[in-house]
């Protein structure tokens, strides 16, 4: 093995320091190249599946039940760690958290995370704040309706997200203890 070693250098011509040595580079793509590349589908798929989104009025009212019970969560946290409570009001349009100012009077929160939300189209909103079922209305008064206290209790309700293309609707219920809970049903029969 090494005779074969030894020919084989004597058959390759002498390099001399003028003679420059061209190196062949395999053709391909760089890592940069490829990355580039799945951006691109990347984004194109999330462009794809947020231009497909769904409109049916009876998943906007589960979505809009889930976010709403994610932002009486969040109002509730915020209303224990900050000592103050917070109610929500809502109205035929949608919903806002409120404040209560110095003054005693409660005012819509400034808070971006607590900003006031308005129904998809398609879903009204109903509320009941005792436990007879034919108590079910939209809301109009512009008071706190909901009270979130300091001590993690709330005012007991039932808010139903009633779609008006479908006969289901959605239903949030939240307990003395600040407990949730999320059903969704087709209408009661009338």
């Amino acid at each position: 093995m090494t005779i074969l070693a030894i020919k084989s250098q004597k058959n390759n011509p002498p390099l001399s320091p003028n003679v420059a040595v061209h190196h062949s580079f395999s053709s391909g793509f760089t890592l940069l190249e490829l990355m580039v590349v799945i951006l691109i589908i990347g984004l194109m798929t999330n462009y794809v599946v947020l231009s497909y989104r769904t409109t049916d009025a009876a998943t906007l009212a589960k979505q809009e039940a889930k976010k709403l019970a994610y932002l009486i969560t969040l109002a509730s946290q915020d209303s224990l760690m900050r000592s103050r409570p917070i109610s929500l009001h809502l109205n035929a349009k949608g919903y806002q958290f409120l404040l209560k100012s110095k003054t005693d009077l409660w005012l819509p929160s400034k808070d971006k995370l607590f900003k006031p939300q308005r129904l998809p189209k398609g879903v009204t909103i109903e509320l009941n704040l005792s436990n007879d079922e034919d108590q079910f209305s939209v809301p109009e008064e512009e008071t706190a309706q909901i009270l979130l206290s300091t001590s993690g209790e709330l005012t007991p309700f039932t808010i139903r997200l009633v779609t008006s293309e479908t006969t289901k609707f959605s239903e949030l219920s939240g307990q003395f203890s600040g407990q949730l809970k999320i059903r969704h049903y087709p209408l009661p029969h009338e």
